[in-house]
């Protein structure tokens, strides 16, 4: 495993959870909600289309018995022990819970990639941005994938967001070494394929 997973992982799970998740309307004492307050709002609102639809609304009984922060700590976990699968369904049982978490969706595509499911990989990564547009990690790693799998329009679009991080870092920051490693794998995608063209 990559150091720069290693350290993925764990800025994850040295913060709250809390923190990730999106925070509706709240007072600044509150704390923010966990995962499972997450899970019952979003069952509370999926409720409410029951009230158009009556008996259409079908909450999955057998998660309820589960707590999306535990089976997130689980699979942090997993990634940290090099067990992807495990991961894998514990991250799928948060996302059924919290559709917006960000860091599970980063979590699940980097599970994704270590189990070659690169097209799902980029799925997760991209609804991982989605969601938090300066999770950078996340990011990063699409930024990545996209370069290694020939997907080099859709890294090339990236190469604006990654040089103004690149700038504002300016090699003192945490993350010179992830940004500046990203923009070698996009530079040298980019030349292999100008190679093959011009052959």
């Amino acid at each position: 495993m990559g150091i720069r997973k290693i350290f993925g992982m764990a800025l994850l799970a040295a913060g709250s959870l809390a923190i990730s998740t999106p925070v509706l309307a709240q007072s600044s004492t509150q704390p923010p909600p966990t995962i499972a307050d997450q899970a019952d709002i979003n069952a509370s609102n999926a409720g409410r289309t029951g009230d158009l639809f009556p008996g259409t609304v079908q909450r999955d009984q057998s998660f309820e018995r589960t707590n999306p922060d535990e089976e997130y700590k689980k699979a942090v976990d997993a990634m940290a022990n090099d067990d992807p699968a495990t991961a894998r369904k514990s991250l799928l049982r948060v996302i059924r819970s919290a559709r917006k978490h960000a860091p599970s969706y980063y979590l699940l595509g980097l599970a994704e990639i270590d189990l070659d499911k690169k097209k799902e990989a980029r799925k997760h990564l991209e609804k991982a941005i989605k969601y938090d547009p300066d999770f950078v990690y996340a990011r990063l790693e699409l930024v990545r994938l996209y370069a290694t799998d020939g997907n080099l329009d859709k890294a090339k679009q990236q190469l604006p967001w990654l040089d103004k991080r690149i700038q504002s870092c300016a090699n003192t920051c945490i993350l010179a070494n992830d940004l500046e490693h990203s923009r070698e794998v996009i530079s040298a995608a980019i030349s292999n394929e100008s190679l093959s063209v011009t052959q």
